[in-house]
């Protein structure tokens, strides 16, 4: 559960089995640095079993927290920190959004696809 966003926080009452990740303290699964870049996005996780760090393939910042939601995910069912971390860096961006196009040495062109892949649709 999210618990750096207002729905998630009302979430916690009605889910006490959940992993609460995000920023601050009551999460268990905290975002650490982010590093986003044309390569792709680093991540520091943070939890009570230690630090990971993950390099994704994923484009743009906002992934950081779809892979920390994940990561909680992983350890809700007890994965181990490497199967985490493998799973993580697998993850690659499907067809039409973020899609790099590489347009040149000097730049970056990204198809992305928001009426398909809106969440306000």
């Amino acid at each position: 559960i999210n618990v750096s966003d207002a729905h998630g926080r009302r979430l916690v009452d009605d889910c006490p089995d959940g992993v609460l990740f995000g920023e601050g303290s009551a999460a268990a699964v905290r975002l650490g640095a982010v590093d986003a870049s044309r390569e792709g996005t680093r991540v520091g996780i943070e939890s009570r079993r230690g630090s990971l760090k993950v390099q994704s393939a994923l484009l743009g910042s906002y992934n950081a927290w779809n892979l920390l939601a994940a990561a909680a995910w992983g350890v809700s069912k007890q994965c181990t920190d490497k199967e985490i971390v493998t799973g993580l860096e697998q993850v690659r961006s499907i067809p039409g959004r973020m899609e790099p196009v590489e347009a040149g040495p000097d730049l970056l062109a990204l198809v992305d696809d928001g009426d398909r892949f809106s969440h306000t649709a």
